[in-house]
């Protein structure tokens, strides 16, 4: 785990951000007053279950929230000091990719089956870095070679099918940081890995941010991928923030009894004990009432918690939680 301090104004802010999804006449709430900052060349990671929001959180970064029907209800989104929220798409398509790239949760899905590995990452050269084809395509080969493809300039020429999954991961990242981005949100970039692969791939991710102060918003549900890799972390859960802060302060003691069930999951070797999963599922978009929306998961519930929803609180040291209990509980955490 580490940590990383700075003086400098964030290179993203995100404020009160809420979306909204439309189904016929109506909307339903799907991201509600979600806020954080992301520093220069810090790795900033969004955890939380599946359905907790964490993705359509950091596309709306990008602009691409009405792509799939949605819509920023409120909020703002700052990149270098300057408002995304109402910028037109023209302006948006050239901050993507340039400024801010993203690594999709499926490699293959994301990437064009009909062009050649070369030719993906040799377009972002062409459109965003303004090379000649010539350029572009010896662009593609320094790339895949820097992230590690065996034998770049044949298997510049194979398609993504042709690719295994870590391969397939790796040539995502080629095609995100050709344009030397500022941002990189890698969103579940591991998931489908074996564990041999996933540690390559995060090895890679930490050279490139070492050599080129990249800043990374990291997108896991697996918070023992996150220890490896983050300096801060966003817990997010049906949707709102429930707890955030540096990732040591976080790992050794939780704020937030979402968090510590999140830690309890963690495999560990010698713990000596089953793991300890989390009862129930989260609330679908829709059905969220005006009070605590983990309570009826929560196993330090009390009557009071179904009164009132609990508002983000500040605690010390950049950490904040959303629970009414937080003076009183001690929850468990990890060393590390």
């Amino acid at each position: 785990m580490t940590e990383k301090t700075t003086s400098a104004p964030p290179l993203l802010e995100v404020e009160g951000l809420t979306l909204e999804y439309g189904s016929g006449r109506r909307w339903t709430r799907v991201v509600e007053d979600v806020s954080f900052t992301l520093n220069a060349g810090e790795t900033l990671a969004l955890v939380g279950e599946s359905g907790s929001g964490k993705t359509v959180s950091a596309t709306a970064v990008l602009g691409l929230a009405g792509r799939k029907g949605g819509r920023i209800a409120e909020g703002s989104i700052r990149f270098r000091g300057r408002e995304l929220v109402g910028l037109p798409e023209r302006e948006l398509r050239k901050l993507r990719g340039s400024e801010v790239s993203m690594i999709f949760q499926n490699p293959l899905r994301s990437l064009n089956p009909a062009f050649t590995a070369g030719e993906q990452v040799a377009e972002v050269a062409r459109v965003h870095q303004g090379m000649g084809r010539k350029a572009a395509w010896a662009r593609a080969i320094e790339m895949l070679d820097a992230v590690g493809i065996p034998d770049p300039e044949r298997r510049a020429r194979d398609y993504p099918h042709q690719f295994s999954g870590g391969m397939a991961q790796r040539l995502a990242i080629a095609a995100a940081l050709c344009s030397n981005p500022s941002v990189l949100i890698a969103d579940e970039p591991t998931t489908a890995l074996d564990v041999t692969v996933q540690a390559l791939v995060l090895e890679l991710l930490r050279k490139v941010q070492s050599e080129t102060d990249l800043s990374v918003l990291f997108i896991s549900h697996d918070l023992g991928v996150v220890a490896d890799v983050a300096d801060r972390v966003v817990v997010m859960y049906a949707g709102e923030v429930v707890e955030q802060g540096p990732i040591a302060d976080l790992f050794s003691k939780p704020a937030h009894p979402y968090t510590a069930g999140l830690l309890c999951s963690i495999p560990a070797l010698g713990r000596g004990e089953p793991l300890r999963a989390i009862p129930g599922t989260i609330p679908p978009p829709g059905t969220l009432s005006g009070t605590c929306r983990f309570a009826e998961r929560c196993n330090y519930r009390e009557a009071a918690c179904a009164e009132a929803h609990p508002v983000l609180t500040e605690l010390t040291d950049g950490r904040a939680t959303r629970c009414r209990r937080t003076a009183d509980l001690v929850l468990e955490g990890i060393t590390a």
